[in-house]
């Protein structure tokens, strides 16, 4: 089935009006977004002295490089260390041999 953007936009039009962005956020919206965040501030506590060390190391040697450049580098020495850029692909398929 082919759809024009016309439609696909009318599509989405509908939905967004059925949505009432005004309504307080549920018990459960609460609770999954703080713990969303307990889990981020723990993920960038344990990295946190690995990502400085990286970062002093590519100023110290490697200053006169843009910034974009350093991040590339500092990704590509995460990535060394073992970090793996996570896809959410990758949780649904965790989620679903958790929950066989």
């Amino acid at each position: 089935m082919k759809i024009t953007q016309e439609e696909l936009m009318n599509i989405i039009r509908e939905e967004l009006t059925q949505i009432d962005f005004d309504a307080p956020p549920s018990e459960e919206e609460m609770r999954m977004d703080k713990l969303a965040g307990m889990i981020e501030s723990a993920a960038m506590a344990e990295m946190d002295n690995v990502i400085s060390m990286i970062s002093n190391h590519l100023i110290t040697t490697m200053g006169k490089v843009d910034d974009d450049g350093l991040v590339n580098r500092a990704m590509g020495m995460l990535k060394e260390l073992g970090f793996k850029g996570l896809k959410p692909a990758d949780a649904e398929r965790l989620i679903s041999g958790d929950e066989e």
